[in-house]
């Protein structure tokens, strides 16, 4: 598969997984700031996280199963691929923080527990639909 191919294949994953997690990000406003006090874009926090973990979960997959397709992935090794991608999701931030450190008013655990776990099932989810839409079963 060319480079750019390679490239398409995880925006295009990216962008599922952003679709799908957006809700989560709705869900995480109304939990966590139910009088809207915050100045968080609550769908964001769902969109972003999930685009990123998509890319990463793709990159993985090629650097890790070097060229393998998703449909001939195990589940349980789309699983951890899809916590490793969340993990390196949740790293980002740490890697980029500012040196004040001042108090943290967002929630941070919650949502950064979320991201490994929505990212995980994110993986196992996209394998299974990989698998249904390959098998010579399926409807084109």
């Amino acid at each position: 598969m060319s480079l750019l191919k390679q490239i398409g294949y995880a925006v295009g994953l990216g962008m599922i997984w952003a679709a799908a997690w957006l809700p989560f990000g709705v869900l995480a406003g109304f939990v966590f700031d139910p009088d809207g006090s915050m100045d968080e874009p609550w769908p964001l926090i769902g969109v972003y996280p999930g685009f990123i973990s998509g890319v990463f979960f793709c990159l993985l997959l090629r650097l890790v199963e070097r060229g393998r397709p998703l449909e001939a992935l195990p589940l349980g090794r789309a699983l951890l691929l899809g916590v490793a991608a969340g993990f390196l999701v949740v790293a980002l931030p740490f890697l980029f923080a500012d040196a004040e450190g001042g108090p943290r008013t967002f929630p941070v655990v919650p949502i950064l527990t979320a991201i490994v776990v929505l990212s995980g099932l994110s993986a196992m989810l996209s394998t299974s639909c990989a698998r249904r839409l390959r098998s010579p079963g399926a409807r084109a």
